[in-house]
């Protein structure tokens, strides 16, 4: 009786097959909608933005940004009245990124008044700025994640270092970094 036992086994798990199952799993996706930042905070600040209101930690943390898809692997994150950043998505991490340009039309003294000619005439300086931004969300799920902003600016031209000077920047280049919660609303 022992002896048919070992071929019977091994003619039950021959002839049982395979169970087909759906080993494909789907691509993660986070929640298209509106993400806000959260309990936020710089961890770095060479460009001086802390300084400026609309970079406070409140302000940040009242930002809402859109996110929509364009495929599995990209889409966008807008603010109502700004560029869109461009999103990448790779597994369950987001990297988007956009550049803006602005042409300084003026800068501050040590004092903190605006610089003036002989003439009392507000200096239009020789500088650009070029803002290069990329924020990296990791997702836990579908609707919460961390996320680290990293801003770095770059200036271009004559008048840079009173320019860079005035705003409390570190450097040509400067950089600031500021990290949090990522929230679906």
């Amino acid at each position: 009786m022992k002896y048919l036992i070992l071929p019977l086994t091994a003619l039950v798990l021959a002839c049982n097959g395979d169970k087909e199952t759906d080993s494909a799993e789907s691509a993660f996706v986070p929640t298209e909608g509106s993400w806000s930042p959260d309990d936020s905070s710089y961890v770095s600040d060479g460009c001086n933005i802390a300084s400026n209101p609309i970079f406070s930690i409140a302000a940040v943390d009242a930002i809402v940004y859109t996110l929509a898809l364009t495929s599995d692997t990209t889409g966008t994150l807008a603010i109502a009245d700004g560029e869109p950043f461009d999103c990448t998505l790779s597994d369950m991490t987001m990297t988007c990124s956009t550049t803006l340009t602005n042409e300084v039309d003026t800068y501050n003294d040590s004092d903190g008044n605006p610089v003036v000619d002989e003439n009392g005439e507000t200096v239009d300086p020789d500088a650009t700025i070029t803002s290069e931004g990329v924020i990296a969300v990791t997702f836990s799920d579908a609707e919460t994640g961390t996320y680290v902003a990293t801003i770095t600016g770059t200036c271009e031209g004559a008048d840079c270092d009173p320019v860079q000077e005035s705003l409390g920047a570190n450097g040509n280049p400067c950089t600031s970094e500021i990290s949090g919660d990522f929230v679906m609303e």
